[in-house]
């Protein structure tokens, strides 16, 4: 009973962290899938490695001093994570924890203390024992991560194997080990035949599938409860989420039980529906920002998407599509638009390619003469500058650049004015400090000329 109650407590705090890791690594700067998997894996990869090792060890130097290393072992990554301000080191914790293969020393133990016809009875509890506290720990996993996160869930798992040391050394039955010690140990070759053993490959295989399972599961829930979450936040049945996605019911019941997998249309879709950015669909990250205009965000009509842009200017969900941009200095206003520039017809004031910061005009008449506007048509987007002509119903669209004439356009063709608040650029003047002595050597050269001249009229008027 001593030695299942060291599993359980061992156990408790390793499968607490299982529900809850793929939800909360999120949070930290580094997350990404690959480091979650890491961080889920670390630990079996490390335990299958050393599983062996350490049984072999146990059987050179005894059972109970390789436990305690092992869960000293185990202390020491739970430690490490539970201080961890990143994935990358929630990833050496796991992998320092996986270190502690104690499994096949405990097992061993448990064989080396119990009668052969009591054996099986043995193994039966410590079965049961590391069910229950799988059951256990499912069960307060999340409480305690609700209140003290993935931290509180590693220290405490740090402390239960601090826990089971003493159990170890005073309450747990020493035994005489006769396994072979020295020379007399298992060859390699004799570790080699266990892995093509037709009965224990059947059952290695089995237990292998199994685990895969249950961790994928832990994997996958976390976007089930997002989808979920999300839905019943927005007071939406999964009928009329279904319907959004162009599905049946019964099809996005399995895509939100985690039965199904989500595609890129409907996350897309989904994103949209509830006005959030992906990532907080699949990492449930609630320090995701929508990158929306609702949130000081720009959408920038570059040349290609001014077309568009005409038949779609008050259409929300396709200017969701756009490339969406804060702007350092700009208070984020309702209105606000970038537009790229187009041709040459606003040099030198402004560049093709260049970036205009502009704000939708409520009213014209407070336009001032003379303002550079984009000016949306029903055939064309044009970047002018624009002189008011009321009397006439009319405005007209100037062009700096010489080349191109002014032209009158009626005001009930024009849909929208955006008067230019700022630009972006990559031209910059650049100015010839050469030319410049150029320029001042030239002036001292006409001055000196013109003293030379009012000297020469003085003398003129004198011989005159």
């Amino acid at each position: 009973m001593a030695l299942a109650a060291v599993y359980v407590l061992r156990m408790l705090g390793l499968f607490m962290v299982m529900p809850v890791l793929a939800i909360l690594a999120v949070n930290y700067p580094d997350y990404s899938a690959l480091m979650l998997g890491l961080a889920i894996g670390g630990y079996g990869l490390t335990q299958a490695i050393l599983q062996i090792p350490m049984g072999v060890l146990s059987d050179k130097i005894g059972r109970k001093p390789v436990i305690i290393g092992g869960l000293l072992m185990f202390a020491i990554g739970s430690g490490v994570a539970a201080t961890a301000d990143s994935m990358l080191w929630i990833v050496i914790g796991r992998f320092l924890q996986g270190a502690g293969a104690i499994a096949g020393a405990i097992m061993a133990l448990a064989g080396d203390v119990s009668r052969e016809q009591h054996r099986p009875k043995v193994m039966a509890i410590i079965g049961v024992a590391i069910g229950f506290s799988f059951y256990i720990a499912l069960l307060i996993g999340p409480v305690i991560a609700d209140s003290y996160g993935l931290h509180g869930i590693f220290a405490i798992t740090g402390i239960l194997a601090i826990l089971c040391i003493p159990l170890v050394i005073w309450v747990v039955p020493s035994a005489i080990n006769y396994a072979p010690k020295g020379d007399t140990l298992p060859a390699l070759i004799d570790v080699k035949k266990l892995f093509f053993d037709p009965q224990l490959r059947r059952l290695n295989v089995s237990v292998l599938l199994l685990h895969m399972m249950i961790t994928v599961l832990f994997v996958q829930i976390s976007i089930s409860k997002q989808l979920k979450l999300l839905r019943e936040r927005s007071a939406l049945s999964q009928k009329k989420v279904a319907t959004e996605l162009g599905i049946t019911q019964g099809a996005y019941s399995l895509i939100e039980n985690g039965q199904n997998s989500i595609t890129t249309e409907h996350l897309l879709t989904l994103s949209k529906l509830y006005s959030v950015p992906t990532d907080r669909i699949l990492k449930g990250s609630h320090n995701s920002i929508m990158m929306s205009s609702s949130n000081g965000f720009v959408p920038l009509i570059n040349v290609e998407a001014r077309a568009g842009f005409i038949e779609n200017k008050d259409n929300e969900q396709w200017m969701s599509t756009l490339d969406m941009f804060k702007l350092p200095g700009y208070e984020p206003a309702d209105g606000q638009k970038l537009f790229e520039v187009e041709g040459d017809s606003m040099m030198p004031t402004l560049m093709h390619g260049d970036i205009l910061i502009t704000q939708h005009a409520d009213d014209i008449t407070e336009i001032l003469d003379g303002s550079v506007a984009v000016i949306v048509t029903s055939k064309s987007v044009l970047t002018k500058r624009i002189k008011k002509d009321l009397s006439n119903n009319a405005l007209i669209l100037i062009s700096d650049n010489s080349k191109y004439e002014s032209i009158s356009y009626d005001l009930d063709n024009i849909l929208e004015i955006l008067i230019v608040r700022g630009k972006i650029t990559s031209s910059l003047n650049v100015i010839d400090m050469d030319a410049n002595k150029r320029v001042q050597h030239l002036e001292s050269q006409v001055d000196k000329l013109q003293g030379d001249m009012s000297k020469l009229i003085e003398k003129i008027n004198k011989l005159v």
